[in-house]
């Protein structure tokens, strides 16, 4: 079957063909098996919708659906040195690869490697959508419903713009492989008061892990009180087995990285 290539360029055209024709979406393209472009009747390339920038509204950072990871890099690196997700994205996959996943693809397939996921659930991003069901909607919700979302495309990422210390690691063998696990925690001070802080882990049995309980019993504590420890041993992290290693030696690793990022977040 020979497919059928559109190119909208105005969101109400785009709309239309989403409701009409239910194409299949094509963003960089690095998710999508070639077989499934080749019995597809419709495609439908994001690639003149414009949402390709990341920039600020004065409340959260927006990060454009079809920016890349290397373009998302690029542009947080200017808007706000030092973020999460640049620490994060610079790590992930390869520098072709990189040059070519988009931000919308990533969040939509939420591949087992994710370096995109763990930033982004810890720090309470959301989605923009357009089509079906169009609004802002949180991310963990997005990404644990996907069938209410159908008919649907991801316009942008919306992050929280909170000024925040950040601590990234993956779990790998050796650099360019897929993470065992990913690790993200976040913490802002006030003082000698810890006042907020967030995390998650991606590559668990149930995909991903918000550290919420922990945030809360967290919160408000003086940075010298904090038993690291204590907390790491209390997290619920529960893995399936995987082909470099058991569940639960990643369990195992997991609490000793949790325990030496939040000390490293805790003497900054």
């Amino acid at each position: 079957m020979s497919s059928k290539w559109l190119f909208p360029s105005e969101i109400d055209e785009l709309v239309g063909l989403l409701e009409r024709d239910n194409p299949l979406v094509h963003g960089g393209g690095t998710g999508i098996p070639r077989g499934r472009v080749r019995s597809s009747e419709v495609v439908v390339d994001l690639g003149r919708m414009g949402w390709d920038r990341c920039y600020e509204d004065g409340k959260d950072i927006l990060l454009g659906a079809t920016c890349s990871f290397s373009r998302t890099v690029e542009e947080l690196s200017r808007i706000r040195p030092g973020h999460i997700l640049v620490s994060a994205l610079s790590q992930a996959a390869s520098t072709p690869l990189r040059n070519r996943i988009t931000l919308g693809g990533s969040v939509a397939f939420f591949p087992l490697w994710s370096d995109l996921m763990g930033p982004l659930l810890a720090l309470g991003a959301s989605v923009d959508l357009v089509g079906t069901v169009s609004g802002r909607y949180p991310i963990d919700h997005f990404v644990s419903n996907r069938g209410l979302f159908r008919g649907s495309v991801i316009r942008s990422i919306v992050v929280p713009d909170v000024p925040m210390d950040g601590w990234y690691y993956r779990e790998v063998r050796v650099g360019f492989d897929y993470p065992g696990f990913t690790m993200t925690l976040l913490a802002q001070r006030d003082g000698e008061v810890l006042a907020d802080f967030r995390g998650a882990c991606v590559g668990t049995k149930e995909r991903f892990k918000v550290f919420n309980d922990v945030s809360e019993s967290l919160k408000g504590i003086r940075y010298g009180d904090v038993d690291v420890n204590a907390v790491a041993e209390k997290l619920d992290l529960d893995f399936p087995d995987k082909k470099s290693g058991s569940g639960e030696y990643f369990g195992q690793v997991a609490k000793v990285w949790f325990e030496r990022g939040l000390a490293e977040l805790l003497e900054r």
